[in-house]
């Protein structure tokens, strides 16, 4: 009897079948060092490894025939590729890749495809990507980000940020909404990530939504979209789109949670001297913040009680809107037959 291949989502990586009906199961894959990668997987006594390029330019190459063990060290570039595992016997075959996108002067730059939507489907995976601010990526991982193939650049922060902390990502489209920080984060408030800011986020980003889901309907993919930190706007947004493709809500605060462990802040923002920058109030609030013990420990997105934040956002829009679609259909302007073209798009 044929099993029936699982999805898996993990933080260190995700996979989709190519086969519902395949033999393998249960793989992932794990960066161990900048030109070391290890895929584990499950289910099949014998298969074939393959790497594919991201944007699948490159002819597949066979990295081994006939492994009969349930895991393998591959020897990369640090190039973000997609790893094919088929099993020997029937053919059948599952595709692993990295959820992080391997950059060291980035921050939280991931993946949002491969979980499972709640009619079987699975997001595509390489078609949309969430970050934090991209103003310090190195060289290398402007050529690991050219990789991806992006077609636009959705920027969700504010007028401020993105004159403090330019995006150094070049010669892809770049599209952005004018707004004050002071909106976000009116003086004397808490920081967005206390949860305070949630309820606003609904309004706040409906413009950049229309962005998003404009591009994805008109076939701008891939896609990112960032804010500062990549977690609490940023988390917002996927959170939507997420639930528009019907993906259950413990995988989205699975994957808004995951932000913690993938920060790096110290390159979310320029180093900025309070000094220096005492007459710009935004640059002002995160020059004091970058003084503080604590800048460099991103803290757990819960609120005091342990729950996730992004339920606070997820239930002003179903309390004044009643579901995630309505809010889409209200506010971002989607139509019952974009809405549909959405989910084709974004899930297979």
């Amino acid at each position: 009897m044929k099993k029936t291949l699982r999805l898996i989502v993990g933080l260190s990586g995700i996979v989709h079948a190519s086969d519902l009906l395949a033999e393998v199961a249960d793989g992932t894959v794990t960066r161990l060092s900048p030109t070391e990668v290890q895929l584990r997987w499950t289910g099949a006594t014998q298969v074939d490894v393959l790497r594919r390029s991201y944007d699948r330019s490159v002819p597949e190459q066979c990295l081994v025939t006939s492994h009969n063990n349930s895991s393998l060290l591959v020897k990369d570039d640090g190039i973000p590729a997609l790893y094919v595992i088929r099993d020997v016997t029937d053919g059948s075959q599952i595709v692993a890749s990295e959820r992080i996108v391997p950059l060291t002067q980035g921050s939280n730059f991931r993946d949002v495809g491969g979980y499972r939507t709640s009619d079987g489907k699975r997001v595509r995976w390489g078609m949309i990507f969430r970050s934090g601010g991209q103003p310090q990526l190195s060289d290398r991982d402007l050529e690991i980000v050219k990789s991806l193939k992006l077609r636009r650049i959705i920027d969700l922060r504010s007028r401020e940020e993105r004159s403090i902390a330019p995006t150094r990502i070049d010669e892809v489209p770049y599209e952005a909404v004018g707004y004050s920080f002071t909106t976000l984060v009116p003086a004397g408030t808490p920081t967005p990530a206390s949860g305070g800011v949630y309820n606003g986020f609904a309004s706040l980003l409906a413009p950049h939504l229309r962005i998003i889901t404009r591009n994805i309907l008109s076939g701008e993919t891939p896609l990112v979209f960032n804010c500062s930190a990549g977690q609490d706007r940023t988390g917002f947004v996927a959170a939507i789109l997420l639930a528009a493709i019907g993906v259950e809500r413990d995988d989205i605060e699975r994957d808004y949670l995951a932000s913690t462990g993938f920060r790096q802040p110290q390159y979310e923002m320029p180093a900025l001297d309070p000094q220096t920058v005492s007459a710009d109030s935004v640059a002002m609030f995160f020059a004091r913040a970058q003084q503080s013990p604590d800048w460099l420990r991103p803290k757990p997105l819960v609120t005091s009680s342990g729950e996730p934040l992004i339920r606070i956002a997820m239930r002003d829009v179903e309390a004044r809107w009643g579901s995630v679609e309505n809010y889409l259909k209200a506010e971002v302007g989607l139509s019952d037959s974009e809405l549909q073209r959405l989910r084709a798009i974004l899930s297979d």
